[in-house]
């Protein structure tokens, strides 16, 4: 049964992209494929490795892409460093596990990093589709919000039930319901609790630039609402309801930290702004530190959920750094890290890549976030504050990626999140690629025009 799922995702994603476009195909069945369905359900098609359904759908508009549109690739230092990261990961895991091994992880890096990557570097930043994308996202993560207050009434993950009844006996049963102060800590598709919450914090990032940049209508298509609500209100404040409903601390104190720099576009001295906000973090920062370190010396015995949490993750550092240094150019592999102490889960992506890969890999990682930050600050910075102003969306990505950079600390980057993040990585190359005054004349103004062109269209 997997395989017929598959067989027929691919079928559609193919024929889709050859009769419309690739870059249709990557919204109309791709993101709906990544988001609303859960990854962790595997199947084998033909020759290949074992895929997920969105890497299994990829593929044909990645073939498609590059018989379309590598012409209009631009080869930029981002590419390199992604590729580095793929090709470094698949020759430590050669180095620990063999051929195998190593072309599984090529598989799954072709699918679920490059691919993601290139396409949404060519294709979003043209034809509106960064406005499309960025609705679709954000109605993608809404309906998810609303699906899960069945798993909310404590009776199931609908996400993971159906799918595992209807098409895949026998996957999945590792992956159980989570509580915190007696509630359930709501994961929908996305299946592990801090990966839905950052699924969320993107949704949410890119609603506010919708929302600033007036891209919404009044009111849903087919459902007419009150003069005193907006489907932008409902959007909102869902988002932020089921980002509260997974209890998830670190993705949540991250969203707070990433929407400190998205103001920074709207002031009269961006530069005066941004110092006045790094200061403020970076107090915050060295508060967190100090209650950090309270926190790692309470009693075990004596302390909170809440400190719990906090001192597993610092112990993860303490207790796993002797592993680390053991192979500390290639790691470990996927499947080979020693579990020290019991600490079976690894909730640090960067720990968890150095263990697998070694230290470059961890460090290749953290240079691309500085990498692409650095340069959407300078983009905001410059812009000339004009009408045709694009500064906000820069530090909203630049919150999106402070965000992500942060809540990797606390968890390993998998799943959904993996592409999501490349994806964003794709969107943020495409947007620096483009001309200040371009950009919004392509995507904001022509939307404005052609919405009220049509007024009577509810988008």
């Amino acid at each position: 049964m997997p395989e017929i799922i598959l067989f027929f995702l691919m079928g559609a994603a193919g024929i889709y992209s050859f009769l419309r476009s690739p870059d249709k195909a990557f919204l109309d069945i791709y993101l709906p494929v990544l988001i609303l369905l859960p990854q962790i359900f595997l199947g084998r098609l033909f020759i290949l490795p074992e895929l997920s359904t969105s890497s299994a759908t990829i593929i044909p508009i990645f073939i498609m892409a590059i018989v379309l549109s590598f012409s209009r690739w631009k080869f930029t230092f981002l590419d390199l460093l992604i590729s580095v990261l793929i090709i470094f990961k698949v020759i430590s895991e050669y180095y620990t596990w063999g051929t195998r091994e190593a072309t599984n992880v090529l598989a799954v890096q072709l699918c679920n990093v490059w691919a993601p990557y290139s396409l949404a570097k060519l294709y979003l930043i043209s034809n509106q589709n960064l406005i499309k994308f960025s609705k679709r996202i954000v109605f993608l993560l809404f309906i998810l919000v609303i699906l899960s207050a069945w798993e909310f009434l404590k009776l199931g993950n609908l996400f993971i039930m159906l799918p595992q009844r209807l098409f895949y006996p026998g996957q999945g049963n590792e992956w159980g319901t989570l509580y915190r102060y007696g509630f359930v800590r709501i994961a929908a598709s996305f299946v592990q609790t801090i990966l839905f919450a950052m699924g969320l914090s993107i949704a949410l990032f890119l609603n506010y630039w919708l929302i600033k940049e007036k891209l919404w209508t009044r009111s849903f298509k087919y459902l007419p609402l009150p003069s005193a609500l907006r489907k932008s209100y409902i959007l909102t404040v869902t988002l932020i309801i089921g980002l509260l409903a997974t209890s998830s601390r670190g993705p949540q104190l991250a969203t707070l930290v990433g929407f400190c720099f998205v103001g920074v576009g709207q002031a009269r001295v961006r530069m005066k702004s941004l110092y006045k906000r790094l200061f403020f973090l970076g107090m915050v920062g060295l508060m967190s530190y100090l209650s950090l370190q309270s926190y790692f010396n309470a009693n075990k015995e004596m302390a909170s959920e809440g400190q719990s949490t906090v001192i597993y993750r610092m112990e993860l550092l303490e207790n796993y750094y002797d592993v680390v240094m053991q192979k500390p150019y290639f790691g470990w592999g996927r499947t080979g890290v020693p579990t020290i102490k019991g600490q079976k889960s690894v909730d640090n992506e960067y720990l968890s890549s150095a263990l697998s890969n070694g230290l470059f890999i961890p460090a290749l990682e953290i240079s691309l976030f500085v990498y692409i930050i650095f340069r959407l600050l300078r983009r905001g910075l410059k812009d000339k504050g004009d009408q045709n102003d694009d500064s906000t969306f820069a530090f909203v990505l630049v919150g999106i990626f402070f965000t992500l950079s942060l809540s990797l600390a606390t968890v390993y980057m998998g799943l959904q999140i993996e592409p999501l993040v490349f994806i964003m990585f794709g969107l943020a190359q495409g947007y620096l690629l483009s001309h200040p005054e371009e950009f919004y004349k392509n995507q904001v103004e022509s939307y404005r025009i052609k919405y009220n062109y049509a007024k009577n269209k509810v988008t």
